[in-house]
């Protein structure tokens, strides 16, 4: 036997043992990922569908979600009170110390399980002050979200920031509360005709 067709021998082990490699090994893997999910599908289709067990262990999920979400959410007050709003957003602007803040409301939009009231605040002052009174509006006692805002630079010349951090800045903000249906209404006029 030729050296060459030695190492040529080699060489088509060497092919095969790498084909192997490539292309068995990767379904082989894939085919323990396959089995183990299997198994885990299994394992979840012998768990009982109806009976005592299952109305039990969805009474305790609900249980445990209850406990989770007490302090975690923010009510929908049933009215608007803008008034109470605005009080709210005057002491949170001047707790902040921003100078010069406009309100500004928009027409209320209806989702399906609240009604919102946008509210464009213009805000002029240092940057910090901005962001504390963003983060004081966020932690109102009542579902507030901030939809959008912007952040420039104040003064005539935006293109240079001021040494002060001196910013203009609009938010948008949506205050939600329990939308008014008509048996809401006929009850808030005296009773039912």
């Amino acid at each position: 036997m030729k050296k060459s067709d030695l190492w040529l021998g080699v060489g088509c082990v060497g092919v095969v043992v790498g084909g192997v490699l490539i292309g068995v090994m990767p379904a082989v893997q894939h085919g323990k990922v396959l089995r183990a999910r299997e198994a885990s599908l299994r394992a979840e289709l012998a768990k009982p569908a109806d009976g005592p067990e299952v109305i039990a262990r969805y009474a305790q999920e609900l249980e445990d979600l209850r406990r989770f979400g007490e302090g975690r959410t923010t009510p929908i007050p049933e009215q608007s009170d803008i008034a109470g709003l605005m009080g709210q957003l005057d002491r949170s602007l001047k707790h902040a110390k921003l100078t010069q803040p406009a309100i500004t409301t928009q027409k209320p939009k209806e989702y399906d399980e609240a009604s919102a009231l946008s509210l464009m605040l213009k805000l002029e002052g240092r940057f910090t002050s901005v962001y504390e009174a963003v983060r004081e509006i966020e932690g109102l006692p009542r579902l507030v979200r901030v939809g959008r805002m912007r952040i420039s630079a104040a003064g005539e010349k935006r293109e240079e920031m001021s040494r002060e951090g001196l910013v203009d800045a609009e938010v948008l903000i949506e205050a939600f509360y329990a939308p008014k249906d008509e048996e809401r209404l006929v009850a808030d006029a005296g009773g039912n005709r």
